[in-house]
């Protein structure tokens, strides 16, 4: 059975590392900038939302280093009715929108009136959906609400909140657009929606809440380390944080490039597995489960794929967490997953060697190299690995967490002397059109299994 063109890169042999190579070039060859720099370069007032951007460093870690990696913009329409840059953090790798929003005008992205209308219609059956997907793998931690305190924080309609309040959940919700705020209070379940913010709101900044939700709503925040950590406070202290956002180490941004579905009009970060991880530890919590997205037509069953297709994507995703959405629930007890029956990641190590801000101090060099078909970190004055990583990136930000606040190096040949085996067509120039997914057929590695099969 051949499978749908859209799984390619997660079915053919060898894609995953062409396009992560192709990506890591994009990263190297990019121009290092100021916030000031890069902001005189992108200048364009026409641009929407212009007049509430400011330069400024990262959204996780406050570097004022930073790579121009893409323009995206609105593909969709001849007459694009947005278009935004997007950089790459020097120091941690962070995805974020440059210029950044400013934060006291963050409420302006929302104010059209037409958020609530938006979220209803054809796109409710696709929400319900994803929410049941999205909770599945965390087995009976989200089955039953048993008269728990829930925030859903950007609840916008109240979609989620009547799930939550018919599994015995008790409802609370927050949104920034006012409109989206009355159509949930209309819901049984919305009795407790505010507009605003938690702070502002004296029954939900009192805290204790067991459960609170963020369903692509990372992506939206201006100030993402100051905002979870806000979060974490209104935990009760075995409560959990459940989230759901656009994935920035997934095979399909390194397929699509400019034209992924995760550059949208209203998003300012874009966060991968290490990333995320980096978040919550500077946000406060303990530990996190984060189970690999494979997508809602894969887990519901509804996708046609043969057996070894299934298990293919299957293994291509595992690796590192590369699927198109990141699913996690943040714990602010250590024993948090134990407690549920999961296995969880420990965010302590990565709180403590988290900079608290602009560049690491000076320690002796990581050093990452690729080695294999993988990329491989080694110790100060040591050659060989001390671990081994699927991806550049993943090594990268594991090397930043082992320097404690160090230095980096990255080369560009194994020093152990391992042979190095490139796909086929590694050497191909980057295709970085607007048009096309940036991938061909002809671009792939063969394998004599996908003639066999019939891939």
């Amino acid at each position: 059975m051949l499978p749908p063109r859209t799984v390619w890169h997660l079915v053919v042999p060898g894609a995953d590392r062409w396009l992560e190579r192709r990506w890591a070039a994009r990263i190297r060859q990019a121009p290092v900038m100021s916030p000031a720099e890069h902001a005189a370069v992108t200048a364009d007032p026409g641009r929407r939302g212009a007049g509430i951007e400011q330069p400024g460093g990262c959204l996780l870690c406050a570097a004022e280093r930073m790579r121009a990696l893409m323009h995206v913009y609105d593909h969709r329409r001849k007459t694009p009715r947005w278009n935004y840059h997007v950089v790459r953090c020097e120091s941690c790798g962070l995805l974020y929108r440059h210029p950044r929003i400013r934060p006291d005008r963050l409420g302006d992205l929302y104010s059209s009136g037409r958020y609530a209308d938006f979220l209803g219609g054809k796109y409710t059956r696709k929400r319900i959906t994803r929410y049941e997907v999205t909770m599945a793998p965390f087995g009976r931690l989200f089955e039953s609400g048993d008269g728990r305190r829930l925030l859903d924080f950007g609840c916008g309609n109240g979609l989620f909140l009547e799930i939550a309040h018919k599994r015995g959940f008790d409802t609370y919700g927050v949104d920034l657009a006012e409109d989206a705020v009355a159509a949930a209070r209309s819901r049984p379940s919305g009795r407790n929606v505010h507009h605003g913010s938690p702070s502002e709101i004296p029954e939900i900044a009192a805290g204790g809440f067991d459960v609170i939700t963020m369903w692509s709503v990372l992506a939206h925040l201006a100030e993402p380390v100051d905002d979870l950590t806000m979060l974490r406070r209104l935990l009760a202290p075995d409560g959990v944080l459940l989230l759901l956002t656009v994935n920035a180490g997934s095979l399909k941004l390194r397929r699509q490039l400019e034209t992924w579905g995760g550059f949208t009009p209203n998003h300012l970060a874009f966060f991968s597995p290490e990333t995320l991880q980096l978040l919550l530890a500077r946000a406060g919590f303990a530990a996190v489960v984060m189970p690999p997205w494979y997508g809602e037509p894969i887990e519901t069953g509804r996708m046609r794929l043969g057996p070894w297709s299934r298990r293919r994507v299957r293994r291509t995703l595992d690796r590192g967490n590369r699927g198109n959405m990141l699913r996690a629930a943040a714990f602010a007890d250590p024993d948090g997953p134990r407690r549920w029956g999961l296995e969880g990641i420990a965010l302590t190590e990565h709180r403590s060697h988290m900079p608290p801000s602009g560049y690491p101090s000076a320690m002796a060099d990581i050093t990452v190299f690729p080695h294999g078909d993988r990329w491989a970190v080694a110790q100060p004055g040591e050659q060989s690995p001390s671990k081994e990583f699927p991806t550049r990136e993943a090594a990268e930000m594991a090397a930043r967490v082992m320097a404690g606040g160090g230095g980096v190096e990255v080369l560009e040949e194994d020093p152990t002397g391992l042979d190095h085996v490139a796909p086929a067509h590694a050497g191909r120039p980057e295709s970085t059109g607007a048009g096309g997914d940036g991938i061909q057929p002809s671009d792939l590695p063969e394998d004599p299994r996908t003639t066999q099969r019939g891939l």
